[in-house]
């Protein structure tokens, strides 16, 4: 039985009105429904809102032309991520660094082209790769030979160090893939999450910063990258479909250049996902001032950390973080709980704010404690200190633009509410 009546706060809701509503509408009585034109318009609208100029890779190979950055509509992050590593030539044999404090995803693309994931620790007090780790992995006189590509993954809306990862990366020539999935829009030193490597790629999953349902983008500043991706994401057949079936296309017939995959955008997603993208600021907004509510409320005790900040910011000076940069798109609100504080542990905090109807999730729970990386002896046996000291204290706060003021400070109320309860018990 709950402790509290009142109306359960779910941990995240997806904030979508008319406009995405007759998006998908038009779509629907316009006949077409997989990958065209929605599509199209989505990638060059991204291309944009990362605040470059640029035009779809169809429209620059048919002008011979040139881009800064070339963006492609894909089916899921995951899928992008698969792309990218697939377009970089990456197979049996190689490494790929990345962090177990990830999502499965992150690892499960290496594994299908065959490579093997390199686990390395994060930075003490981030959620991200410790930079200086990478360097040493890469300066192995052994393994860093067979090291072909990192993969930085943007935990809760913010990088760290990534200038300088994104340098390393090129002087060795190895591919940095960004995990953007938690990112947009947001960016460190001026320059958007997901453009610093060879490879972005971004999630527009049903609780994403905007979302398409299902759905992600691929971004990369390399021509040679792209123009793999593009068959790559549909079956590897060399046109799109949707120009094989217009009045004055030429013909329906098509070659297949390259071992493709079933990841393509459809324009039914594409079309909400191009009017998110034109809220995408007044949505991000929304998140910032929650963030904010939530550091004032939360910021003065000792038995808990707030989130950290990140690239663009002293990453753990809240008291002077006037929340005016872009360099967080604020995606979660990882509360980090101080385990020696406290008569109470993580899990047994979050039963407890499940009692009060509060929804919470966890981020994330560290891949090298999965059975089946476990039991296949994926990514190696470690230690990784920081990592599982983060998995085993981080809860990740309700989240979300519609939710109202006093949502946030009923989550605040029995957060401290409980924390103060067992902290007084640990004393």
């Amino acid at each position: 039985m709950n402790l509290n009546s009142e109306e359960f706060i779910p941990f995240a809701r997806p904030d979508l009105g008319a406009a995405e509503e007759e998006a998908a509408l038009r779509v629907i009585r316009g006949g077409w429904l997989t990958t065209g034109k929605e599509n199209q318009a989505f990638e060059e609208e991204f291309i944009a809102a990362l605040g470059n100029t640029s035009r779809s890779l169809e429209v620059q190979a048919n002008e011979g032309g040139s881009s800064d950055l070339w963006a492609l509509g894909v089916n899921s992050a995951t899928a992008g991520l698969h792309l990218a590593l697939a377009a970089g030539g990456i197979g049996p044999g190689d490494f790929v660094v990345m962090s177990p404090y990830t999502f499965v995803s992150t690892a499960e693309v290496v594994l299908y082209r065959g490579a093997k994931p390199l686990f390395c620790d994060v930075e003490p007090g981030t959620f991200h790769l410790d930079v200086d780790r990478v360097k040493k992995l890469l300066r192995h006189p052994w393994l860093g030979r067979k090291i072909k590509a990192v993969i930085p993954v943007h935990i809760s809306g913010c990088s760290w160090r990534i200038r300088e990862l994104a340098q390393v990366c090129r002087e060795k020539g190895v591919l940095c893939i960004e995990d953007a999935a938690h990112t947009f829009p947001s960016e460190a030193e001026g320059k958007a999450h997901g453009t610093w490597g060879d490879v972005g790629v971004f999630s527009f999953y049903a609780n994403k910063t905007i979302t398409t349902g299902e759905g992600g983008m691929v971004v990369t500043p390399r021509q040679d990258l792209a123009e793999q991706i593009r068959p790559m994401r549909l079956h590897g057949i060399d046109r799109e479909v949707w120009n094989r079936y217009q009045k004055n296309a030429t013909g329906a017939e098509y070659d297949i250049v390259t071992l493709g995959y079933k990841y393509n955008l459809p324009d039914l997603g594409a079309a909400i996902g191009r009017v998110q993208l034109s809220r995408a600021w007044e949505l991000r907004d929304a998140r910032r001032a929650i963030a904010k509510i939530y550091g004032e409320g939360l910021g003065d005790r000792d038995w808990l950390q707030l989130p950290f900040l990140g690239d663009g910011s002293n990453p753990s000076d809240w008291e002077n973080e006037n929340f005016t940069n872009n360099s967080h798109s604020w995606h979660l609100f990882i509360l980090r709980l101080v385990p020696e504080k406290l008569s109470i542990s993580r899990n047994e905090f979050v039963a407890e704010l499940k009692e009060r109807a509060i929804g919470t999730s966890l981020h994330f729970l560290p891949l090298h404690r999965m059975s089946y990386y476990r039991r296949m002896k994926i990514g190696g046996e470690g230690p990784f200190p920081e990592v599982e000291g983060l998995s085993d204290r981080a809860i990740s706060l309700p989240l979300f633009p519609s939710m109202t003021e006093a949502q946030v400070r009923r989550v605040i109320a029995e957060v401290l509410k409980i924390g103060d309860t067992f902290s007084q018990r640990h004393g």
